[in-house]
């Protein structure tokens, strides 16, 4: 009996192999996310700001926020990887920062609509401050904000990776007459 090779080829190109439905979709959850955090924190703040001191209080806003980045962000990226089809682990871990980057963009283009974000006000602080403390303090914020930016990317990667489905394999099948 003579062996045949099978090979496996597509009918149609894919096109492109970026959904970039899923990672808008990741995007639109992860800034909706963020947005009823930051309310929640915010209504937690004024709540506890008569009980802590007023450096508690900014290190606890700093903290919640790169906290409420990263959930927000992994929770984007599983819905992002859950929304495409057939990726693999590296893929996925992509999608999630794709979407991290979509999300970012989006953020740093807000207060161009005119739109006032905390990231906005971080940006603008260099050029706010004018005491040697508020230039400290500036900077400090700065460092944290840079180490949440790549801390919130890492979680996006990380939703992806969560939210990935399976690998899909083409094994090929012999069969006997």
């Amino acid at each position: 009996m003579a062996q045949t090779t099978v090979q496996a080829e597509d009918l149609v190109s894919v096109g492109s192999r970026i959904s970039w439905g899923a990672i808008f979709a990741g995007s639109v959850l992860a800034l909706a996310m963020y947005l009823l955090l930051s309310i929640l924190g915010g209504a937690v703040g004024l709540t506890l700001r008569d009980r802590v001191t007023e450096d508690n209080l900014k290190t606890s806003v700093i903290a919640w926020t790169i906290v409420i980045a990263c959930v927000s962000l992994f929770t984007g990226g599983v819905v992002t990887s859950c929304f495409t089809v057939g990726e693999n682990k590296i893929e996925a871990v992509i999608y999630g920062i794709l979407m991290w980057a979509l999300t970012f963009a989006i953020v740093v283009a807000l207060p161009a609509a005119g739109v006032h974000t905390g990231y906005g006000n971080l940006l603008r602080m260099p050029d706010i401050a004018t005491t040697p403390s508020e230039t400290a303090l500036a900077t400090r914020v700065s460092w944290y904000a840079f180490g949440g930016a790549w801390i919130s990317m890492l979680a996006a990667a990380l939703g992806g990776l969560v939210g990935a489905g399976p690998t899909f394999r083409v094994i090929p099948v012999r069969h006997t007459l």
